[in-house]
């Protein structure tokens, strides 16, 4: 008999402290992956499970373009209702959508010294998305991360995210029976800026710091 491989569940609780790790110590790696890959090994789910967590996240706060947890709830009930509609008939469209993205590095060698810069911009198309009832307009977006190292113990991280103020995103669900759009117009471009105290040894800052545990649920 074959066993099936199961997958663990993880509580609402562990899922937003592990996020808010992955926000919190950032900065002190050389890039989100890094962090999500070290808070990973922490909670015991693969980087992959708390990347896609970070990216529901992020887009549930409008810093990144996609579905949020509320759109998919409203777009189920939706189908649900559509389903239930005497006479109501099913748009028989496939589900498509497209999109792609680049990045732009920059790092000084020496990361110790004092001035030494790392930035990361991040350019995001996001295509329309069609399902059977519903679709979602397309739209580009531009976030920037800088790091600086201001002394030997404080470092400076600078986020900004949709520099352009381009997210406006247009929803639509319909049939033949019922018609619903909605247009969320984007909230601009988002600055927030950090500084961390690094205590102990700059020789020894090259390995992973230490993070507080997160128990499961």
């Amino acid at each position: 008999m074959s066993k099936q491989k199961t997958t663990p569940k993880y509580s609402t609780e562990v899922r937003e402290r592990a996020i808010g790790m992955v926000r919190e110590y950032a900065g002190e790696h050389t890039s989100q992956w890094a962090a999500i890959v070290s808070i990973a090994a922490k909670i015991g789910c693969t980087p992959q499970t708390l990347h896609n967590w970070v990216v529901q996240a992020e887009r549930d706060r409008d810093l990144r373009g996609g579905v949020t947890t509320d759109g998919r709830a409203r777009m189920k009930a939706l189908e649900r209702s559509f389903g239930g509609l005497r006479g109501g008939t099913r748009v028989g469209r496939s589900v498509s959508q497209y999109g792609g993205s680049a990045r732009l590095d920059y790092r000084d060698a020496d990361q110790e010294a004092i001035g030494a810069d790392q930035g990361q911009l991040n350019f995001t198309l996001t295509g329309p998305t069609y399902d059977r009832q519903s679709e979602t307009r397309g739209y580009g977006t531009v976030d920037l991360t800088w790091r600086r190292r201001l002394s030997k113990d404080i470092v400076s991280v600078l986020n900004a995210t949709d520099v352009l103020a381009s997210r406006v995103r247009t929803n639509g669900a319909y049939t033949d029976d019922y018609v619903e759009r909605a247009t969320r117009q984007s909230p601009g471009a988002r600055v927030r800026l950090t500084l961390t105290y690094q205590f102990g040894d700059p020789a020894k800052r090259q390995q992973e710091p230490a993070h507080p545990s997160i128990s499961g649920g």
